[in-house]
């Protein structure tokens, strides 16, 4: 008969000790049929039982042994086990609670993983890492303590356990893996130690969090690392925090407004898309530049304060924010890539850096409300569809460019008032198609091109100076300006081209 002394019996409260307190469970030929054991390493089980004691002279649980076994509800661990295998136990579906007791200093990857009827686990006081998916898609799992000697927790460790509402980490953790707790629908609140100096891809994706405390070491926040945290509410930015990774809030619909550290220098690619419950942010003073679609779709955000460190400003940063009103790019800024504030509908007044060369193609399109534009001194050139649909735009005063492209005023039906610079060679396609409130428009002595439907359906305009250096005029130049009449030259020289 084996020895009882041989098996912990101090487990939590509701491990069901029962099922290892009768004598008959300790019969030794009860069930040596059904082990394989080799060198006293646990090969395979090959019975059927629902409650499993295993040998006290096993030390190692091998890979595989219990894989897909639907009938075991619980099982005893002994003592004498230091080890188990990966994917020992998983998809053990009907298994309800495990013990495992302190000698036990290994547990392989995945080796319960999809135990989905899994409420109980007593984790062994040596253990030092949480490996790989150990508790995946333990979908009936509640809480968990993470034992004081543990310093990692690998990649998707606790993934999808739906129903994991507490989890207690070591004060000694100091790293977390990708995707470690995502999908925990019903984890609302978690601390994560002073050790740990970066959140991880996708570590809390999809989760419930309402509330997160990050660690005062925190550098870094890696992509996906919030993503989807359709509840979470708060989050206090530590000081020495460096950077915000790409999609690291996107989706994030619950988050208010945020302080951000002094010295975050980057935030990437859509980092906070689709916040849309942020109304007011205070960019920090030492970042550096804004990435990708960084705040778009932020539909309430009304106000961004921006500092003097700000280099660079990446493609549709606040697209579609459609509350913004007002803007001020400090003259730090010396580039922004393209739709930066397209569709920013409820956009007045904009100050733009003296130092940015172009506005790319749809910086401001179908800013419908724009009514005020500060251009740069040092602007060279005005990009396809810049200001296209800008309704309510009146009057822009433009400095000396080399180049304004197809389409940049196009639809800006309040348009009255532009100055085209002296420079500009060529009046490109549809430059002001549609820009019906327009009635008036000098060109330059250094124009010796306008583009094909330049001015289309211009309906008001009814004076334009052409000067003898234009050469050539495109299809369809002035088609639709209905009070315009052109000299005969030029009305060949469109036909003509």
């Amino acid at each position: 008969m084996n020895n009882p002394s041989n098996y912990d019996t101090d487990f939590i409260d509701d491990f069901d000790m029962s099922l290892i307190e009768t004598e008959d469970i300790y019969d030794e030929d009860m069930h040596n049929d059904d082990f394989i054991i080799k060198n006293s390493v646990l090969m395979n089980y090959i019975g059927s039982d629902e409650h499993i004691v295993i040998p006290d002279w096993i030390t190692v649980i091998n890979d595989d042994v219990f894989m897909g076994n639907h009938q075991l509800k619980s099982i005893s661990i002994p003592k004498s086990v230091a080890r188990i295998g990966k994917f020992a136990f998983v998809d053990c579906i009907n298994l309800e609670n495990i013990y495992i007791p302190n000698s036990v200093t290994s547990i392989g990857i995945s080796a319960f993983e999809h135990c989905i009827n899994l409420k109980c686990v007593k984790l062994p006081e040596n253990l030092t890492v949480i490996e790989s998916s150990t508790f995946g898609s333990c979908t009936s799992l509640s809480q968990i303590k993470i034992p004081d000697c543990v310093g990692r927790i690998e990649d998707s460790a606790f993934s999808q356990c739906t129903n994991l509402v507490i989890v207690d980490l070591p004060e000694d953790l100091y790293y977390i893996g990708k995707a470690a707790f995502s999908e925990c629908e019903n984890l609302k609140n978690i601390a994560i130690p002073d050790g740990v100096n970066y959140i991880n891809e996708e570590t809390f994706a999809c989760s419930g969090l309402e509330n997160i405390i990050l660690p005062d070491e925190l550098i870094s926040i890696k992509k996906n690392a919030f993503h989807l945290c359709e509840n979470l509410l708060n989050v206090s930015m530590p000081s020495k925090l460096g950077e915000i990774e790409e999609y690291a809030f996107s989706y994030c619909t619950s988050l208010c407004d945020i302080s951000f550290p002094r010295n975050l220098k980057h935030i990437k690619k859509l980092a906070f898309h689709n916040c849309c419950n942020f109304h007011s942010i205070k960019l920090p003073l030492d970042l550096e530049d804004i990435g990708e679609g960084a705040f778009s779709c932020c539909e309430n955000l009304t106000n961004i304060i921006m500092h003097d460190n700000l280099a660079y400003i990446g493609d549709e940063a606040f697209a579609d924010c459609i509350s913004l009103t007002d803007i001020h790019i400090p003259d730090s800024v010396i580039a922004m890539g393209m739709k930066v504030f397209d569709c920013c509908t409820s956009l007045k007044n904009i100050y733009i850096s003296n130092h940015i060369t172009e506005i790319k193609e749809s910086t401001f399109m179908n800013c419908t409300d724009l009514k005020n534009v500060h251009m740069p001194y040092d602007l060279i050139e005005i990009g396809e569809c810049a200001f296209a649909n800008c309704q309510s735009l009146v009057g822009i005063e433009i400095p000396y460019v080399d180049k304004i492209k197809k389409c940049a005023f196009m639809d800006c039906e309040s348009l009255i008032y532009v100055e085209i610079p002296n420079g500009i060679t060529k009046i490109s396609q549809s430059t002001f198609q549609n820009c019906i409130s327009l009635t008036h428009i000098a060109i330059p002595d250094t124009v010796t091109e306008i583009g094909i439907g330049a001015f289309y359906n211009c309906k008001n305009l009814t004076n334009i100076d052409i000067p003898d250096s234009v050469k050539k005029i495109g299809k369809k130049a002035f088609d639709g300006c209905d009070k315009l009449t052109l000299p005969e030259k030029y009305i060949i020289n469109t036909e003509l081209n």
